[in-house]
Order: structure tokens, then C-alpha cells, then sequence
């Protein structure tokens, strides 16, 4: 996360930063496909391990 969004990045207000932050987050646990995860994202992963518990 640091050289997604934070390096070099200057926010005017901290609800500015709050608010890119949620955006980033939302786009890393709910949109980008991780490789380690097997071209999964995070939130797809959860669903996964959440089924196979059952």
C-alpha cells in the first residue's frame, strides 16, 4: 500500500486521506487480483475458505 497510494502523494486534509484510503482499500480487497491468491481477490478468497469450513 505504501507505493500505491501513499509515496509521494500529498493529501490537503485528512478526510481527503480517509477517503482515498476507503477507496484503495475497497479496490484491493474487492477488485485486484492477487497472485499469491491465485489471480483471486481477497474477498473471493474469504468466500472460498468460508465454504470449505462448512
Amino acid at each position: 500500500m505504501n507505493e500505491d497510494l501513499i509515496e509521494g502523494t500529498t493529501f490537503e486534509t485528512l478526510e481527503e486521506f480517509k477517503r482515498e484510503l476507503e477507496e484503495y482499500l475497497i479496490y484491493y480487497n474487492e477488485l485486484r487480483l492477487h497472485q499469491g491468491l491465485n489471480q483471486k481477490t481477497p474477498v473471493q478468497m474469504n468466500g472460498i475458505c468460508e465454504k470449505a469450513k462448512k
